[in-house]
């Protein structure tokens, strides 16, 4: 592989994981909220995992609107 194609791949792998990563814990976590066996106003465990999750769609500029307004989402159904 010549060395453009791996700077090409690299990006691409690195967008990937930054989206998997994202839209897996907005998966987990409403699996966790809607459940409703727990709450992020009692449990810290949960809460925690939440403000990650909001850390790491910051943290990513390669995300897409939709991804965002997915994070925002799960905050929202958190909130109450």
């Amino acid at each position: 592989m010549t060395q453009k194609c791996v700077k090409i791949v690299s990006k691409i792998s690195c967008v990937f994981c930054c989206v998997v990563t994202v839209m897996g814990h907005v998966v987990l976590n409403m699996m966790e909220l809607s459940g409703m066996s727990r709450s992020p106003r009692v449990d810290v465990d949960l809460r925690e995992s939440l403000a990650h999750m909001d850390r790491i769609a910051q943290t990513f500029s390669q995300l897409t609107s939709r991804e965002m307004l997915h994070v925002k989402a799960v905050q929202q159904f958190a909130n109450g």
